[in-house]
């Protein structure tokens, strides 16, 4: 019937029509579309080897592996001869449809002055690879440069429940620096729930980004992470062990975690993280016992080093570390402004005679730490939990809602040093901070006026139970006791402080002091971060004020934020705030206890 009808169509209208069926059948013809399939766990370039389909692959498509056995194999591809070149400007390799997760193996690749990574990606398009495991890659050279040891990319890489292991970049060369022990690329990367680990970058003069080396931005989403990695050096520098990052830095749930960067004799910079642009983490990520190492100069930020700022929100530091002849930062080292809030920088740490920061060395304009704890850190120098050294007249540092607490100096500044412009602490606790001498500086809190003037405001904050040996101190002004102007000079103005110990005169009017607060254990008292609750004896409670604040909550936020309950700033029968971070509940059970009550004054 169709016959019959086309033959009644007037021969000027049936090319046209014949050619417009002919595009229709095109379309869905197997050979024009955008999928092809892997049908061989072989690796010989014969049809069917995914070799052989990449190349043939149209630009755009994807590669599956829909069907595929390769139990036979031990679920591998092995891969033989050379890396597998992309010559797509955009391709999509995805694993998923396996009959079992599949791995793609580069480690029978010659192991000696060749390129044997998996993929080498040359366009400027995206490479987007999804449910692989891809190991085995090895890159070593003198002559040439050494980058990607499992990928390499000029353009963007997305990874999608993907595992990067066991890849390595070697260069013994003089000229060169290994980059990308397990990828490199020229655009972006992603590792959306995807994780980089056991892989590591080897330089005989310098070494960039253990497992990634990015010249783009790096984003880590929701169970991705950076972890186990290595950058070693022999003579020059060692920059990000997990990381390398040119552009910015973004964790979404994501983690840096287990990585160092290591140098002989040259600085090492950024165990977790090189960023030469801005640190964003959020949403519970973890940047966790990474160190920075070097054997005969300086090693900074232990967890991170950034040039630019760092956000952290709901995110924990903890357990990175840094030595070298001068340390700096075992949490991070940060250039540029920082902003925390609902984060946890605890027990990290600086070595050595020369260390300096335990937790946080921060040295942007702006500097803002609110509802947060800042905890067990330790310098075996100078200034255990936050250094902030910024220096200039528009440098500002914001305490509030937060707590600082049983962070530990070798000498002297357990606590905060802050050399600033500006100061403010807002219903904050500072305590229970040690130093191991005094030498009149503050283990607790101290403020330093040693590079410019500085206006301190200070409301509702809670400081006590700070000491070096026996001797108490818990907020100092550096070099003169009275240096810094408190609160605009209006001292009888209500401030509503507890400061315990201190030297400082021109405090406000009514700052209570050598008061013990009778602060409970650190601890989990609701919220996403440890708090000292007020026992029922403590004077901070209803004592405070929230008018710099602003506050509806104290340091435990709400229940949008914990998940749990509304920690109200104001409770109780007055309707009074407490000073300090942590407000005590209407029908809390409130203990008195003896807990870590305050000692005889000795200061």
């Amino acid at each position: 019937m169709t016959g019959v009808i086309l033959s009644t169509v007037h021969e000027s209208r049936r090319k046209p029509l014949a050619r417009c069926v002919a595009s229709i059948f095109a379309l869905t013809a197997p050979t024009a579309t955008l999928a092809a399939t892997v049908t061989s766990c072989l690796d010989n370039g014969s049809p069917g080897t995914l070799r052989k389909v990449i190349e043939v692959a149209a630009e755009g498509g994807t590669v599956d592996f829909t069907g595929l056995d390769c139990t036979a194999v031990s679920s591998k591809i092995t891969l033989s001869g050379t890396a597998i070149t992309i010559p797509q400007n955009s391709l999509t390799i995805d694993g998923g449809g396996a009959t079992t997760a599949l791995t793609i193996d580069a480690s029978a690749l010659p192991r000696s002055y060749a390129d044997s990574r998996i993929f080498s990606h040359f366009n400027s398009g995206t490479l987007t690879i999804n449910s692989l495991t891809l190991t085995g890659g090895y890159v070593y050279h003198r002559y040439v440069a050494s980058y990607g040891g499992c990928v390499a990319s000029a353009g963007n890489v997305i990874l999608n429940s993907v595992t990067v292991t066991t890849c390595e970049t070697i260069n013994l060369g003089v000229t060169y620096a290994p980059t990308g022990g397990a990828i490199s690329t020229g655009g972006n990367l992603t590792l959306q729930d995807s994780s980089v680990t056991e892989s590591s970058t080897n330089g005989s003069t310098s070494s960039f980004g253990g497992g990634v080396w990015v010249a783009g931005d790096l984003t880590v989403q929701g169970y991705g992470t950076v972890n186990n990695n290595s950058a070693t050096a022999d003579t020059g520098v060692s920059l990000g062990g997990g990381a390398y990052v040119k552009g910015k830095l973004t964790l979404d749930s994501g983690g840096l975690l287990h990585n160092s960067a290591t140098s002989n004799s040259g600085i090492a910079k950024g165990g977790g993280a090189y960023v030469q642009g801005n640190v964003t983490a959020s949403s519970n990520s973890l940047i966790k016992y990474n160190s920075a190492t070097s054997h005969a100069a300086a090693a900074k930020g232990g967890g991170v080093y950034t040039l630019g700022s760092l956000t952290l929100e709901a995110t924990e530091v903890s357990k990175n570390t840094v030595h070298g002849s001068l340390s700096l930062g075992g949490g991070a080292f940060v250039s540029g402004d920082s902003t925390t809030s609902y984060a946890t920088i605890k027990y990290n740490r600086a070595y050595g005679s020369g260390a300096l920061a335990g937790g946080l060395y921060l040295k942007g304009g702006t500097n803002t730490i609110a509802s947060s704890t800042v905890s067990h850190n330790v310098s075996d120098h100078n200034i255990g939990g936050i250094a902030l050294l910024g220096r200039g007249a528009g440098v500002a540092f914001e305490l509030k809602n937060s707590t600082i607490s049983m962070n530990e100096a070798g000498t002297w500044v357990g606590g905060v040093y802050a050399d600033t412009a500006s100061v403010k602490l807002f219903n904050s606790t500072i305590a229970f901070n040690t130093a191991v001498a005094s030498d009149g500086h503050s283990p607790g809190i101290e403020l330093s006026t040693n590079y410019n003037a500085m206006a301190a405001n200070v409301q509702s904050t809670l400081i006590s139970n700070n000491s070096a040996g026996s001797y108490q101190l818990d907020m100092n002004t550096y070099p003169d006791p009275d240096s810094v102007a408190f609160n605009g000079g209006n001292l009888g103005v209500p401030a509503n402080n507890l400061i315990r110990a201190t030297l400082v005169t021109n405090l406000p009017t009514d700052t209570k002091q050598d008061v013990c607060p009778h602060l409970g254990p650190l601890r989990d008292n609701g919220g996403l971060t440890d708090t000292h609750a007020l026992m029922s004896n403590s004077e901070a409670i209803d004592a405070g004020n929230d008018s710099a604040l602003g506050a509806l909550y104290d340091q435990r936020g709400s229940a949008a934020v914990n998940g749990d309950v509304n920690y109200t700033r104001f409770s109780g029968l007055g309707a009074l705030a407490d000073i300090g971070a942590y407000e005590v509940q209407k029908n809390e059970i409130v203990f008195s206890t003896d807990f870590d009550d305050c000692p005889p004054l000795s200061f």
